[in-house]
Formats: C-alpha cells, structure tokens, sequence
C-alpha cells in the first residue's frame, strides 16, 4: 500500500519553496509549507502527523552567516528527539560539527541534478515512512495493552502524546497567558466536539456515558486526532475519519477504565489518578482502590 508520509518544508524564497512541494508532492507527500521560524514552530506544535522536517538552514537571504534552520531543528528534537531532520545547506562546512549530528541527512545546493534529487526524496521517504512504522507500532503496543487487538478493526489506531505539539501553556491546567486553556487550544487549531450522555454504538458495542465528554478534535494530514481536555497525556487516539477516532478515544478511556480497577492506588502517577477519577465520573462505576 502507498504511504503519504507528511513532510513540514522550511524555506524563506516563496519560489523555492513553492518548487520544493511540488517537487515531494510529485514522491507522494504531504506537505506543509513555511517561511520563516515562526510559523515552522507553530506548523509542528500544531500538526501531530509530521514524519519528517526539510529546512533550509539560511533563512535570511541577507546573512550569509544566519543559521535559523539550526534553531528550528533545535527546538523540535527538543520536543521529538526521534523525528527525522533533512538539511538544506549551500555550504559543506556551513555546520557545526555538533550542528550536523542533528540532522539525519545534509542536502547540499546544486549538489545534484533533478534525477540526483528525486533519487535523495525517495530516499528520504523511506526514512519518513519507516519513523512514521515506529511511532504506529509504539502506539499499537500501547493500545494492545487495553485488548484493542480483540477488535481488528481498532487494531492500529496511533496513540501519541499531545504534550509534543503545544507550548507548555497549551497543556498545563494552570492558567494559560489569557486565562483559558481551551481558549488556548482553540487557537492552536482544535475544535472542540461535545459528545451527549447516553449509549453509544462503539463498532456493534453498547458503551454507556453517564455525562457528556468534551473531545478535542484536529485535521493533521489525512488523520483526525482526538483528545481529552486535561487528559490529553493518556488518551490521545486518532484514524481517518472523525467518528473512527473518537470511538477509538472511547475504548482507550475503557481500557484505562479496567486497568484501574486492578491496579492499586499506589502503584498510580498523579496523571493516572487523575484520570482515574474522571473515568468514575463519566462511567459511573467504582474502581477498586
């Protein structure tokens, strides 16, 4: 089966830029396009599904000695130390030797032809395709561990943690710059999907809600993300389609649910305690403490 792995491409010149996602749309990406640190920042904290980041590391026409690439790269394997870095560079030696050990691959200017280049893409999409198989199997792994395998089709929904894409001021429960987290969530691109109180047909399974359950959805690529507000460190779940994902946010909260109710209090983070409380609330059943 094709993959569509996401790429986020960093260039200053719009023709350039403009040139370099036709050229990996053409390998079968998907492609977010930026300018400038800014936007490249607020790009990955707001788009979970990126595989893999192309910066240009001069972004300042201007300054031969401007490394604004490096910063951006800094600052995402701060957040995503795993997430594969190609370089675009003019210079062999632009790099620090330190600097270079941050990306995976250098991509030198007029290094190659168009046949040159095309080869490096589909080199660099295997790269892409085999991080974005690593994160799934993780995900699935931590799926499996709720007995999702026992329904193949919620086999391989892609749990991560949503921490990696926002401030810290779009995940903390404290209060955010103007007071509201969900304000803050809201702006960084989420909607907010507000589910009724009642049974819900989860593929063929009646799931019962005592209350109404606020989830968090985003389009990221060609997937819909679905998280809980203030819960989003544990139950994050997503697929291609909306309805998908938030029943796939449901039975991750169920597993989470029966966990609990075999494990001591004592052996819970503050997080999973946290949780732990809610689910009571929205199940309405009592845990075994």
């Amino acid at each position: 089966m094709e993959e569509y792995p996401t790429a986020l491409i960093v260039e200053d010149k719009e023709e350039q830029l403009d040139i370099r996602k036709d050229t990996f749309s053409n390998h079968n990406f998907q492609i977010i396009g930026v300018q400038n640190l800014k936007d490249a920042l607020d790009k990955f904290r707001g788009s979970p599904a990126i595989d893999i980041v192309i910066i240009d590391i001069n972004l300042n026409e201007g300054n031969d000695s401007d490394q604004t690439g490096v910063a951006i790269a800094k600052e995402i394997k701060l957040r995503k130390p795993s997430l594969p870095i190609i370089a675009y560079s003019g210079k062999a030696d632009e790099l620090s030797e330190d600097d270079a050990e941050i990306f995976k691959d250098l991509f030198l200017k007029g290094q190659f032809d168009r046949q040159g280049l095309n080869s490096k893409i589909v080199e660099w999409k295997a790269i892409a395709t085999e991080y974005r198989k690593k994160r799934l199997e993780q995900a699935s792994q931590s799926y499996k561990r709720f007995g999702g395998n026992s329904n193949p089709k919620h086999n391989d929904p892609k749990i991560e943690s949503v921490r990696e894409y926002l401030d810290e001021d779009h995940i903390t429960v404290n209060k955010s710059p103007n007071g509201k987290p969900e304000e803050v969530i809201r702006a960084a691109g989420w909607t907010l999907k507000l589910l009724q109180a009642g049974l819900r047909d989860v593929d063929g399974k009646l799931i019962k809600l005592e209350v109404a359950v606020p989830f968090w959805l985003k389009k990221s690529g060609s997937d819909v993300f679905t998280v809980i507000l203030h819960q989003h460190e544990l139950v994050y779940a997503t697929s291609d389609k909306k309805e998908t994902s938030i029943n796939n946010a449901i039975i991750t909260m169920r597993g989470y649910f029966s966990k609990f109710k075999k494990k001591p209090v004592s052996e819970l983070s503050e997080e999973e305690s946290s949780l732990k409380e809610y689910l009571n609330v929205v199940f309405n059943e009592q845990v075994a403490g």
